[in-house]
């Protein structure tokens, strides 16, 4: 729940104890419904016999026709005989509402809540004009506000009546008494010396267990059954408890004869009976309910409903007392670490967000087992937490706390049945030096987490000053990509793929470039990291898909040659559930055989793909698509992987390609790769190769195809079909 909600909530159930008229309780409750639930309309309405009417005059119900109706006619009545809220989505599909009502008043989504103490006086109507997803958070703080206003609004009427009954008690006794037990809530005097009871009403019994006898017989009764926490704060000490404005309104525990604790609003006053003499007359109403959902309110304000762990408003409120020395204990330097999953979005493309909700959980519950209560532990995003570790101010110390964090990530999550081996990267802001804000350390870690990221992930980094200029860079260029991949500002290079022997020319990698208008042209490296942090990676990765078929499509009208294209794809693409749909839209936009196009996922994206994942490349290459494994030696793949997904190329990583570099050397590692790829009976092409001594070497080792910028660098389309022609 937003802050402002919270505020809007606080600042009602506050003003509500000042308003004593229905009329004005209305119509506050209607503008703090509205703005609360930022809807289209609100309205109160309230019970008059067997119908329902509009209190406000400026106000008309727009699902009902008229402003007052019979109580089993519409979906108020409904609320009102069950007892409960009706929160409905789409009310076109709903029963309780008139669909011939419901388009002449535009709307497409509302709720209605009951304004109830004990029985429904009324309903809290709001509605949207646009079909809205219902929020369990603002049910409840709507009904809570529901609530306080039906026990402000009966103590607006009980109020009044109990005057007019004490005025004419000693003449009307009888008349007296049947008023005072129909009120909700318990009516009684008391002596205003001793705070014995003189008078309750029948309610009473039915507040506490007591039998009335024991309230008036028992000179004590009320300092005997005030919660022990509470006495300074009833009225026997005269003082009014905190956050109510009105002097004669006390809120209070009493023990019921069960054990319960009974929340108590009471309504006191001074008053002076016939005989001239003063004594104390007031209005007792449980408000136990009303109580238990502003502690269920407050408790979503302040923690995070998936982890159960703080929430950023708590942990930034936590960080600000430890900085400024205010937590209970004496002030020391201390540290912010912020921590990130990597990857998260491909656990919820590949597995559902229910699994990434359940690791999110998984990690949270690891988090609280790590640390003592000294640190705090929180969830600040969706897939970031953040620890305050008081004492840790130190980088030393700081580090081995960090390395705590990694540990806890060695180990795989059991997600869906599945071992996921997750990993994060972790900033860490010191409160040392100088003086800083809790939010200026958030920052901070913040922008060193990011350095972790930008530097591989799976590791930690201390901010420093110089950082602050890499965010500002950071944030330029998230904002220019965005309008780069908005206006497709994006260009393929395309570097040759040779036949060792032959020097033919067999195909192109497209290589994405970015002619940035201040930067110059920017290679992969310098923005794509940004792109998949950003969710631009999916729509970027398209979009040189559509180039590339684009330029096989213009070679398919030559005679010949007919190179293929292999096109980079990310983890992210791969875990795309239209990424099948598109690529055939690609094949048949561009009328271009399958077997034209590659498509080249790097060795640690096969690591890291699921089964759903593989399934996937299975059917690209069903449908003749290629697959090549970009990298190949970079990562940490076992054959098994290797085996079990579809792969039709091998691609070397070029740091192996060094093994060539001179003549007569033995080459070990790259040797056993290439029997590898004989033993699986796949294709394999060397990367970087630059001279004409590893182009000897890779064909003495029986490499037959290659690629580098010995044979060609990545260049524009026209320079490259310049290459095809040798």
């Amino acid at each position: 729940m937003e802050a402002d909600q919270t505020r809007v909530i606080f600042d009602t159930l506050d003003r509500l104890s000042g308003v004593h008229t229905t009329q004005g309780i209305v119509h506050l409750l209607k503008n703090a419904a509205g703005k609360l639930a930022a809807a289209d309309g609100a309205v109160v309405m309230l019970r008059d016999g067997d119908e329902i009417r509009s209190v406000d005059k400026d106000a008309r119900w727009p699902l009902c026709e008229g402003q007052r109706f019979p109580l089993n006619s519409c979906v108020s009545g409904w609320v009102i005989r069950n007892r409960q809220c009706a929160v409905i989505e789409d009310g076109f599909s709903d029963p309780r509402v008139s669909v011939t009502i419901l388009a002449r008043a535009s709307a497409r989504s509302l709720a209605v809540f009951p304004i109830r103490s004990a029985d429904p006086i009324g309903v809290l109507g709001v509605y949207w004009k646009e079909q809205r997803v219902a929020d369990p958070g603002l049910a409840i703080a709507l009904q809570t506000l529901a609530n306080a206003a039906a026990i402000a609004i009966e103590n607006a009427r009980l109020l009044s009546s109990v005057e007019v009954a004490y005025r004419s008690a000693r003449q009307e006794a009888q008349k007296y008494s049947h008023l005072v037990d129909a009120v909700n809530g318990v009516v009684w005097e008391a002596n205003l010396r001793t705070f014995c009871f003189t008078f309750v009403s029948e309610q009473a019994e039915r507040l506490l267990g007591y039998p009335l006898s024991a309230w008036t017989a028992n000179e004590n009764f009320w300092l005997d059954h005030v919660h022990p926490d509470d006495r300074e704060w009833s009225p026997t000490f005269g003082r009014r408890s905190p956050g109510t404005g009105d002097p004669g309104h006390f809120e209070y525990r009493m023990i019921a004869a069960d054990g319960r604790t009974v929340w108590i609003a009471d309504y006191v006053s001074i008053a002076r009976r016939d005989d001239n003499t003063e004594c104390l007359r007031g209005v007792m109403v449980d408000i136990t309910e009303q109580k238990a959902l502003e502690s269920q309110l407050t408790w979503h304000a302040r923690y995070d409903s998936l982890t159960s762990l703080p929430n950023r408003a708590h942990f930034l409120d936590q960080a600000e007392k430890e900085v400024r020395g205010t937590a209970g204990r004496a002030r020391t330097p201390l540290a912010i670490l912020l921590v990130d999953l990597d990857r998260f979005q491909h656990i919820n493309d590949s597995f559902g967000h229910l699994a990434g909700d359940a690791l999110l959980m998984a990690v949270a519950a690891r988090l609280r087992k790590l640390f003592p209560e000294s640190e705090t532990v929180a969830r600040m995003a969706s897939d970031e937490f953040a620890i305050l570790a008081p004492g840790a101010g130190h980088p030393d110390k700081a580090r081995a706390i960090a390395d705590r964090i990694h540990a806890v990530f060695s180990r795989p999550f059991n997600i869906a049945g599945t071992s996921v081996y997750v990993t994060a990267s972790v900033g860490i802001a010191l409160a040392t030096g100088t003086r800083r804000s809790a939010r200026d350390l958030l920052r901070e870690a913040d922008t060193a987490m990011y350095r972790a990221k930008k530097a591989g992930r799976a590791r930690s980094e201390f901010f420093d000053a110089s950082m602050q200029q890499d965010v500002v860079c950071r944030l330029r260029l998230e904002s220019d990509l965005r309008r780069a991949v908005t206006r497709r500002e994006f260009e393929l290079h395309y570097q040759p793929i040779v036949d060792i022997n032959t020097r033919r020319v067999l195909g192109f990698e497209a290589l994405l470039r970015w002619p940035h208008p201040k930067r110059g042209v920017l290679l992969p490296a310098e923005f794509l990291i940004v792109a998949e942090d950003t969710g631009l990676m999916v729509e970027l990765g398209y979009d040189a898909l559509v180039r590339a078929g684009a330029t096989l499509s213009r070679w398919a009208q030559r005679s010949s040659p007919r190179p293929w294209v292999s096109v980079n794809f990310s983890p992210v693409q791969l875990a795309d559930p239209d990424l099948l749909r598109r690529v055939r839209s690609v094949l048949a936009t561009s009328s271009i055989p399958p077997e034209s196009l590659k498509l080249e996922i790097t060795e640690a994206g096969i690591e890291q793909s699921e089964a759903v994942v593989r399934e996937r490349l299975r059917q690209l290459h069903d449908m003749g698509v290629g697959i090549f494994i970009d990298d190949f030696g970079a990562g940490t793949s076992s054959f098994s992987r290797l085996l079990d997904a579809p792969v039709d190329t091998i691609k070397i990583d070029q740091r192996f390609i060094g093994e060539v570099s001179t003549p007569d050397c033995d080459a070990p590692l790259l040797r056993s790769i290439i029997a590898l790829g004989r033993n699986l009976k796949v294709g394999l092409i060397a990367e970087g190769v630059e001279s004409e001594t590893q182009m000897l070497g890779l064909r003495e080792l029986g490499c037959k195809f290659a690629q580098g910028f010995y044979f060609g660098r990545p260049e524009p389309l026209d320079r490259a079909e310049m290459l095809m022609e040798r």
